[in-house]
């Protein structure tokens, strides 16, 4: 999930004499991939330890056949511990029968992974309420951000199909000293896909 976009408007996050907040970068567990097939990421889960929320995210396929998540947390001081909550219903439309078009992720654009004002995103995974709907169910840390809320977006690049591998070209990445309010996927064109996504400043103790 190839980013920096958020680079140039959050510049300078950290102000001076902030205090030092070290980063963990932690991995989900490499799982079948399904040959890019998009249900399958319902077994990747992406958690924050307490008291951490997500500050960069991007997907790896560590072999040919298998695909995981890798994030960066930090340490946030918000209002408590974190918080569920879930995107709206959705499902992936007419049956597609083709061999090449049956792994289409594209579907996953209905879901939007965003918490409330001023709350930084702890953790998310792609659920299954039905056999034929999906959602995510996602944590956000309340009052942890503070300041505007930053949107930017990763570059476009080639869908490769719909197939979720193309998503390891994408990076989702917070400043430093800013963390990730949430991200959507969307489809700059019908043979492109990009993700948007919202930072905010790290509130400080």
């Amino acid at each position: 999930m190839d980013g920096g976009g958020a680079g140039g408007g959050a510049g300078g996050g950290a102000g001076a004499g902030a205090e030092i907040n070290q980063s963990l970068e932690l991995r989900s567990n490499a799982g079948n991939a399904g040959g890019g097939e998009a249900t399958y990421m319902d077994r990747q889960h992406v958690k924050a330890p307490a008291g951490q929320i997500i500050e960069s995210l991007r997907v790896d396929c560590p072999t040919e056949n298998t695909i995981q998540y890798v994030f960066r947390t930090v340490r946030a001081f918000g209002s408590g511990p974190s918080v569920a909550a879930v995107s709206a219903l959705g499902d992936r439309g007419p049956e597609i029968t083709s061999d090449d078009e049956s792994k289409s992720a594209h579907f996953l654009d209905q879901f939007e992974v965003k918490g409330a004002d001023n709350s930084l995103l702890s953790g998310f995974v792609l659920t299954r309420p039905t056999p034929a709907t999906f959602r995510y169910q996602f944590w956000y840390v309340p009052d942890a951000g503070e300041g505007p809320i930053i949107q930017t977006s990763t570059r476009a690049t080639d869908d490769d199909g719909g197939s979720t591998t193309c998503f390891a070209q994408h990076a989702i990445v917070a400043p430093p000293g800013y963390g990730i309010v949430g991200f959507r996927l969307y489809r700059p064109t019908l043979s492109t896909i990009a993700f948007r996504y919202w930072v905010q400043r790290l509130k400080r103790r």
